[in-house]
């Protein structure tokens, strides 16, 4: 398949999911959606994809299939105590079931009243081919008290903004488990997962998938020193790195345009490993000038 068939291809898929987003495929190699254009790979560079994101895998190969994805340092972990028999491992490879092998994932969440974060959109882009494979809401359960609705980010103050949506014609999920079960429809335990706070979202979704590529880890992994929160922001990321501000809305994050950014951000550090990790230390030196308390 040349890359223009490929593009077609696509084109195809994504308008039989009926997705609810305005984004074209271009023949010059890009992918235009949200105000930003983000590159398509060639179809001859493809394959070679899956063993490069392998290598910035945050844990050994051996522990990747049975243990949770490790945090961004700079991101403490939420507090909240997650009920542990929610929690389930991606399923198996099955040689019955053709799986996509890399998926940047982005979720937009609200705070519970027991601290536990909870999925509202969700969305799930094919890394090697840019396909969108998800981009969908999710109904939190109304028997389940919303702490913080998280306005600026959601776009949502209660359960009516969710009916709405969907009298609108959105596809809503009814709860963070079948936003798990419909992402399992595309990845097996032996797919690599690219996302941003990557560990916080699959608590979230109750998954534990060690095989997966944090941007922000991967940036201050390479800083080799303190990074802040907000250097390590997905905006930041986006807006110093690639030069592409991410477009804010009334209605809250487009977690399909954070995935686009999120897949970016990936592809840049494979390949621009070496000026990552001079701008990461320099942005680490800087913060510790600012903040001599920080940790080296």
């Amino acid at each position: 398949m040349d890359d223009d068939a490929q593009a077609n291809d696509i084109c195809m898929k994504m308008r039989r999911l009926l997705l609810q987003a305005d984004l074209t495929i271009s023949l010059e190699g890009y992918i235009t959606y949200g105000g930003g254009d983000w590159k398509r790979v060639p179809v001859v560079k493809q394959q070679e994809l899956y063993g490069q994101f392998s290598a910035l895998c945050h844990l050994p190969e051996h522990l990747q299939l049975t243990e949770h994805l490790p945090s961004v340092t700079a991101f403490s972990l939420s507090d909240a105590d997650y009920p542990f028999e929610e929690f389930q491992l991606s399923p198996k490879k099955s040689q019955s079931h053709r799986t996509v092998p890399i998926v940047a994932i982005s979720c937009i969440k609200v705070t519970l009243m027991d601290s536990c974060e909870d999925v509202v959109k969700i969305a799930a882009l094919d890394v090697t081919t840019g396909r969108v494979l998800m981009h969908y809401f999710v109904c939190t359960n109304t028997e389940a008290a919303v702490k913080d609705w998280r306005v600026s980010t959601t776009g949502m103050e209660s359960f009516d903004d969710m009916e709405r949506f969907r009298q609108l014609g959105y596809k809503v999920l009814r709860g963070w488990s079948a936003a798990r079960a419909t992402l399992w429809q595309f990845i097996d335990n032996e797919s690599i997962l690219v996302g941003h706070d990557l560990r916080n979202d699959l608590d979230a979704l109750r998954m534990i998938h060690g095989r997966g590529v944090d941007v922000a880890k991967s940036v201050e992994l390479a800083a080799n020193g303190p990074l802040s929160k907000q250097q390590l922001s997905l905006d930041s990321l986006s807006r110093d790195i690639l030069k592409q501000p991410l477009v804010s809305h009334p209605s809250g994050r487009d977690a399909l345009l954070d995935a686009f950014a999120i897949r970016e951000l990936a592809l840049h550090i494979i390949k621009n490993a070496g000026g990552i990790k001079a701008w990461a230390r320099g942005q680490s030196l800087a913060y510790q000038r600012v903040v001599p308390t920080a940790r080296a």
